[in-house]
């Protein structure tokens, strides 16, 4: 996107300005219409992306708003972010790490433990803070002091939090309502729901070395307590989850002893992730890019999505979907498909004696960066992270195995799971299949051909869809 001039049909109309005061206006040169030429003097892209984008002013009374001029201020952008990238910046990856080497080596004098340097690509495309405020409708999360891309670590302990509640849930049979049976299941229980109890238990406190003995009873009961009234509320809704076919045989956690319960959930959950009273013993830093540039191109591109409905929305209901509505293109940023993010995780200094809780955190952060992606639109595809990268510098041991790439598992769950509702992602899929060694992918573009054709979605007129023509040139 860097390289590409802009086109005539790029250039922003004379009406557009900067809501700056005059004296910046004036630091800027920008005190006549917004103009390409102002915009260069912008090297921040922080600044550039939430502060410095120009409005309308004064427009023409017969100026039509449908000529598209939001997306004309969006090429732009895109285009000036990625310049920025490609030159100013394109070196700060390498004095974020060195920063980073410099806190860990001091981190790790005070006690501190630190997994080796996990890399994590994207898989499609990755968007985080797209719901944030800005002029352009979609926002886009970028570091306000260095103005590149990054995944917050509270998002990356989020979603390894979630995805770790989930597995354990799986395995102790605890169900998880649907947004429509929650309310009838309060209603007629009276009581939260059984994955809100869950949550609650693996979040208790739990005893360190040197409580006292008090304390330890006391922290124990607390646990035990919530582990009967999880038990409880599963009994006493057990008519209502089989009637609505969350349970269909008896939950593990019915039969489980407390005593493993603790062992094996309770203790890893709540140290690495902490509760109302302790903070977590895991520390999940801020991951960035090992390079702002990918396959020569800038980090960033932009992407659109088509609402088709857009007045049945915003009408709330008053004018009914039909096929006759335009849909309305809506421009948004995404960090390209290839990029690599390193992930470091750390372990504060621990009461405990020596355990493995550090890797066990970090194999559950690859798994939910691999099966739930992380950022915005995860559900389309977006977000999915190969976490099973070598680390730059290692060798492969001679005799060791090629490691499965992260898309194999989850694509084929993907291609099973796929329906005729999920037509939107088609063009994931069969990218991710075409980004697959030949002999690895032909089974997987074979059953989703089968899926296809029963569907009634093979052949006819998707022939000319770009997804179709892929997966045939791949079979």
């Amino acid at each position: 996107m860097s390289s590409r001039k802009p086109r005539t049909q790029d250039k922003v109309p004379e009406c557009w300005h900067w809501p700056l005061p005059q004296d910046l206006q004036k630091a800027l040169a920008a005190r006549t219409p917004f103009t390409q030429e102002a915009l260069q003097k912008v090297e921040n892209p922080a600044l550039l992306f939430q502060r410095f984008i120009p409005y309308p002013h004064n427009p023409p009374s017969q100026w039509s708003w449908k000529k598209n001029l939001k997306q004309s201020v969006w090429r732009i952008v895109a285009e000036r972010l990625n310049e920025i990238y490609s030159g100013s910046l394109k070196d700060i990856s390498n004095e974020i790490s060195s920063r980073l080497t410099m806190v860990r080596k001091g981190l790790e004098k005070q006690g501190y433990k630190f997994y080796e340097p996990l890399q994590a690509k994207v898989m499609w495309r990755l968007v985080v803070g797209l719901g944030l405020p800005n002029p352009l409708e979609t926002g886009f999360i970028l570091h306000h002091i260095y103005g590149i891309p990054f995944l917050p670590g509270s998002a990356i302990k989020g979603v390894t939090r979630a995805f770790r509640l989930q597995t354990i849930a799986e395995e102790l049979g605890v169900p998880r309502l649907s947004v429509w049976d929650i309310e009838e299941w309060e209603n007629r229980t009276k009581s939260p729901t059984p994955w809100k109890l869950l949550d609650e238990l693996l979040t208790s406190s739990v005893p360190k070395p040197s409580d006292t003995q008090g304390r330890k009873e006391e922290l124990n009961k607390q646990i035990k307590s919530r582990f009967n009234n999880l038990k409880n509320t599963l009994k006493n809704g057990e008519e209502f989850l089989r009637a609505h076919q969350y349970l269909i045989q008896n939950p593990k956690v019915l039969e489980i002893d407390i005593g493993e319960l603790k062992e094996n959930y309770i203790y890893p959950f709540s140290r690495a992730f902490g509760s109302q009273q302790a903070k977590g013993e895991i520390v999940f830093f801020d991951a960035y890019p090992t390079s702002l540039t990918v396959n020569g191109k800038g980090i960033l591109e932009l992407d659109v999505m088509n609402p088709h409905y857009g007045e049945y929305y915003g009408s709330k209901g008053a004018t009914p979907p039909a096929d006759w509505l335009s849909p309305v293109p809506v421009l948004f940023l995404v960090v390209r498909c290839g990029a690599i993010f390193q992930i470091t995780l750390a372990q504060r200094p621990s009461p405990y004696s020596s355990d493995d809780l550090l890797d066990t955190v970090a194999s559950w952060t690859k798994a939910a960066l691999k099966e739930l992606g992380i950022g915005a639109k995860t559900r389309a595809g977006y977000g999915q992270m190969d976490t099973d990268l070598i680390p730059k510098g290692d060798k492969k041991l001679p005799n060791q195995p090629e490691a499965k790439p992260a898309a194999v598992s989850s694509l084929a769950i993907a291609i099973e799971n796929w329906s005729p509702r999920e037509m939107g992602l088609l063009p994931q899929i069969v990218f991710q299949l075409a980004s697959m060694p030949p002999h690895e992918r032909h089974l997987l573009a074979q059953k989703l051909k089968e899926k296809l054709e029963k569907s009634g979605y093979w052949g006819g007129k998707y022939k000319e869809k770009t997804w179709h023509r892929q997966l045939e040139q791949m079979l």
